[in-house]
């Protein structure tokens, strides 16, 4: 006899979130939504209880904090912490861009402007205002260096963070037994926990809300380009100085790696995004929506990346949270008709007869990543990383 799925409430009626409602109707104002779904992603750092590292009586490393350090650079970053990268060296082919020149390739330092994830792999990094880089006017450019490799294992090419604790940071360092000679060492990224979090309503939204704010962020950059060649122009001292495009890079080399793609299907969206008069005021707008909706993107896409890096390495499509019972994935399931791709789909609910339903999809497939030439700099690091206080 085959059992009742059972699925939590708060899935099931996931139409009927007023968030969700918002985010259908392409009329509302979704940045309105950004601050109450960032809420969900605040930094929790203080309300951990992590265990230290623990070594043997030779002082040898046995186990490394269970602290993750994707919650530990979120906290970091949200105070605007000023951090150093003692040794770096790039992943990526190296680009030279034109009217900026680099003091130093080695001790990147400077204050924290946002979390970075890659949307195929698994590749996580820090953006800083590096005052390693300078031009005829100007002292720091952002520059973003990343911290995990393809796979979302500690990338080898940094060795440590450096930082100055504030003093609560600082409380909660000594509270925990956190410091071993000056150091953290940590073993995950991310929390391998953090995969149930993959089955709440708060990812699901959040993966609902990053999908229309990316076609909202085409309909605007399609506004730009309309109101600039309508003859709106915005005062220069009120744009934003483009950074000097690259004018070198190096060759590199492609390599194949494994990527891990998640979707969620919901029901078509209603009503169509609204025109904006040629007018400066109305350019200055766009221009701004389209600002805030990059960052949100950036941010929100970080916290969903951490959640499915934990889920990938869990078995996902055998072990449900409690609130899903009697559920099983679906395979080799198409989009449409005309998609190439096949997925795993796990559907959450039927709305109606014939009607799309709501639910996670998920793929695994390859992909080229461009890499440096360098056969020196290791695929990825050791399991234990360190960030110095």
């Amino acid at each position: 006899m085959t059992k009742r799925r059972e699925v939590a409430k708060t899935l099931m009626t996931i139409l009927d979130h007023p968030l969700v409602q918002d985010l259908m109707d392409r009329q509302s104002n979704c940045l309105d939504l950004i601050d109450d779904v960032n809420s969900w992603w605040m930094p929790d750092l203080f309300s951990r209880k992590p265990s230290p590292a623990e070594f043997d009586d030779s002082g040898n490393l046995i186990k490394a904090t269970n602290l993750d350090l994707a919650t530990f650079l979120y906290s970091l970053a949200d105070r605007k912490a000023v951090i150093n990268l003692p040794v770096y060296t790039s992943r990526r082919p190296k680009s030279t861009t034109e009217g900026t020149i680099v003091t130093s390739s080695q001790n990147r330092h400077g204050q924290i402007i946002g979390l970075v994830s890659n949307k195929e792999v698994f590749s996580f990094g820090i953006r800083i205002l590096d005052m390693n880089v300078i031009s005829s006017g100007q002292v720091g450019f952002p520059r973003a260096y990343i911290i995990t490799d393809f796979d979302g294992s500690f990338y080898s090419g940094w060795k440590s963070i450096q930082f100055i604790p504030d003093a609560k940071e600082n409380q909660f360092l000594f509270e925990h037994k956190l410091l071993s000679e000056n150091k953290i060492l940590f073993d995950n990224f991310v929390t391998p926990e953090k995969w149930i979090s993959f089955y709440g309503q708060y990812y699901f939204i959040t993966k609902s809300l990053i999908q229309r704010l990316v076609e909202e962020q085409t309909h605007l950059k399609s506004e730009k380009e309309r109101l600039i060649k309508a003859g709106v122009k915005i005062d220069e001292n009120d744009s934003i100085q483009p950074e000097f495009p690259p004018t070198s890079k190096e060759p590199g080399k492609k390599i194949q790696v494994d990527a891990f793609e998640v979707e969620v299907d919901l029901p078509e969206y209603i009503n169509s995004y609204l025109s904006y008069p040629t007018t400066v005021e109305d350019l200055k707008l766009v221009v701004d929506k389209i600002s805030k909706i990059r960052k949100a993107l950036e941010k929100f896409r970080f916290m969903a990346r951490c959640v499915e890096l934990a889920a990938s390495k869990q078995k996902y499509m055998e072990t449900f949270p409690s609130w899903i019972q009697n559920v099983s994935w679906e395979t080799n399931y198409k989009a449409s008709s005309r998609s190439r791709s096949f997925w795993n789909r796990l559907r959450i609910v039927q709305p109606g007869p014939f009607q799309k339903s709501i639910a996670i999809r998920t793929r695994w497939f390859k992909v080229t990543q461009q890499v440096r030439e360098e056969a020196e700099v290791p695929v990825s690091a050791s399991n234990a990383e360190s960030v110095f206080a």
